[in-house]
């Protein structure tokens, strides 16, 4: 189902911390529980640890939150991080359209792991990221521009 709306990219606040702990659990669990590493309370900490209001956005449609992403500067090139996106909206062009934005933002190196076996690594692969490295439960992949 291709979406015709345009997503709105809204910057984070600091309570929004707990949609994205839910949309981590949405988009993540079945993955995670296939390679035997789901932990509900490991996967809470994580967000709460790594989330960051100032490099993150809430990704909205139709005035709803539908996803999250965030955009790391490192010295090593730009990380993409926590891009979570609901499973009712997933295939609509949304991920495109939001990846579209962030690269044309931010031209160089990019990096981003995403799981083994997930189909947002054939996204990823579209935009010209390449796989570098895989350990079975994550693959590393970056983009050179």
């Amino acid at each position: 189902m291709l979406i015709d709306s345009a997503p709105l990219l809204r910057a984070a606040v600091p309570e929004d911390v707990h949609a994205v702990v839910a949309l981590k659990r949405e988009v993540l669990h079945a993955d995670l529980d296939r390679l035997g590493i789901w932990d509900e309370d490991r996967s809470r900490e994580r967000v709460e640890h790594y989330f960051a209001p100032e490099r993150t956005r809430m990704i909205v449609l139709e005035d709803r939150v539908v996803g999250t992403v965030s955009v790391r500067p490192a010295p090593d090139g730009t990380w993409l991080e926590m891009f979570y996106l609901r499973a009712d909206v997933q295939g609509g062009g949304i991920g495109t359209r939001v990846l579209q934005a962030l690269l044309a933002e931010t031209p160089g190196i990019w990096r981003l792991q995403v799981l083994c076996g997930s189909p947002a690594r054939s996204l990823y692969e579209r935009h010209g990221f390449v796989a570098v490295e895989d350990d079975g439960i994550d693959v590393w992949m970056v983009r050179t521009g």
